[in-house]
């Protein structure tokens, strides 16, 4: 089974890099082997596809309409998310590449056999092989036919490398090769869903190694090496993928989302854009597009994407966040509270909902649209989601205490954001409501 994860947009980062066409964004080459962190951000800032739409979010149980912040759950485990989506039928019927020649030709039998049943019937067939690698070549050809969990795809796998190791000749190693890789791949996709990464990534490796060209495992690389902050190696592996596979609209989507995390919107956009020719009906398309075209202060833009991904999917609490922000940047801030109170009726454990919610309840500048009680609420929901190492969570909490009247915590928070912070622009932003907060004066956005 391939796995999936399901999306949450990235954080605002000012930075502008534009391109008048699609290219290949610049990257260093990868290393054919990449070291992985032995642990990964406690709480990801954007979640990747790997081959299958994500899941849906399922819809909350209806809130009170009157009130702002509804009462959520418990805070959702901050673990691996729930993998997976069951296989699309292409997948479902993706069998190993087939070498050329007489060695490798199979014949169907039972599915329900074991190992040595496959071996054994593979073993009439060895006769007409031309060498011992070829025979071996045919032994994984049948027991990857009925491969379904991490030991059968071991058994290909094994199998692969001896005849590897007995010398075959070049049309023989490179089926071998491929067929090796393919294997690799599919088990370190179980093993994903099994959520052993760090093993899964070493199968994802070893198949690169035994076939650079395999844009599965390339692909799947690349999302492990994003999720753990790996950047540039990820966006390398991405580049190629788009290269061997420029159709997979899947990796489109993942490069689009790890260029918005760099803060290069414009390349951002024109990924979102080319996925959208494949899937032209997926919510999770325009929302993220237009999160990133809001970046780029292309508000109008932005709003008709937010719109076509609430008529695509009425329960996307994150198309509601954005064209919330929307609003807000409008200064429309009656419509924007309203659909960030949807947002959270839809997904009370959203934390961009939360976030947007307690800066707009704790700096707009109309006394009406302010409420210091609910915007403290909404930023220790946050807090309880995102963690106290965030330096944007940190800020949220100086804003919403300040809110409040409480300035020595609000002074607080903000000088620990301040020391966590490595952004320029946005830690003299910090210094100056910090400013603020020892004068006695809230912060208001303008």
């Amino acid at each position: 089974m391939a796995a999936v994860v399901g999306l949450l947009v990235g954080p605002c980062v000012s930075t502008d890099s534009s391109a008048d066409e699609l290219t290949n964004p610049a990257a260093p080459r990868a290393p054919e082997r990449i070291e992985l962190p032995a642990e990964k951000p406690q709480v990801e800032q954007t979640n990747y596809w790997r081959n299958a739409r994500p899941l849906k979010a399922a819809e909350s149980p209806a809130a009170q309409a009157s009130d702002l912040r509804p009462v959520p759950p418990d805070p959702a485990p901050l673990s691996l998310p729930s993998w997976l989506l069951p296989e699309s039928e292409s997948l479902q019927q993706l069998e190993p590449p087939e070498p050329p020649g007489q060695a490798v030709m199979i014949d169907d039998h039972e599915p329900e056999v074991s190992a040595d049943e496959v071996i054994e019937l593979a073993m009439a067939k060895v006769q007409l092989a031309p060498s011992r690698s070829a025979a071996l070549l045919v032994v994984a050809r049948e027991l990857a036919v009925d491969a379904k969990n991490v030991g059968d795809f071991g058994d290909v796998i094994d199998q692969c490398h001896r005849a590897l190791d007995a010398g075959p000749e070049r049309t023989t190693a490179d089926s071998l090769a491929k067929l090796g890789a393919w294997a690799y791949n599919r088990r370190g996709e179980l093993l994903v869903e099994k959520g052993d990464e760090h093993s899964a990534f070493e199968d994802f490796q070893e198949a690169i190694q035994l076939d650079p060209n395999n844009w599965a495992a390339l692909h799947n690389r690349g999302v492990t090496l994003a999720r753990y902050n790996k950047r540039a190696d990820a966006l390398s592996d991405f580049n190629r993928v788009v290269d061997l596979a420029p159709s997979f609209a899947i990796a489109r989507y993942n490069r689009g989302e790890l260029l918005s995390q760099m803060g290069r919107w414009r390349e951002a956009v024109q990924d979102y854009t080319v996925a959208m020719q494949t899937m032209p009906d997926e919510a999770s398309l325009y929302t993220a597009r237009g999160v990133v075209l809001n970046e780029l202060g292309e508000r109008s833009e932005a709003a008709t994407d937010f719109n076509r991904a609430i008529r695509l999917d009425p329960n996307s609490a994150q198309a509601y966040v954005g064209r919330g922000n929307v609003f807000a940047a409008e200064r429309m801030y009656e419509q924007a509270v309203g659909d960030f109170q949807r947002a959270l009726v839809l997904d009370p454990s959203s934390a961009t909902a939360y976030r947007s919610t307690a800066w707009i309840l704790a700096t707009c500048p109309i006394e009406q649209f302010r409420d210091g009680q609910k915007a403290l609420a909404a930023a220790d929901r946050l807090a309880q989601l995102r963690g106290h190492d965030d330096p944007m969570v940190l800020d949220i909490l100086a804003a919403a205490h300040a809110a409040g009247g409480d300035f020595t915590r609000a002074i607080t928070f903000e000088q620990q954001a301040i020391v966590l912070e490595d952004d320029a622009n946005l830690k003299q932003q910090y210094l100056h409501r910090l400013g603020l907060y020892r004068s006695g004066q809230a912060f208001r956005t303008e």
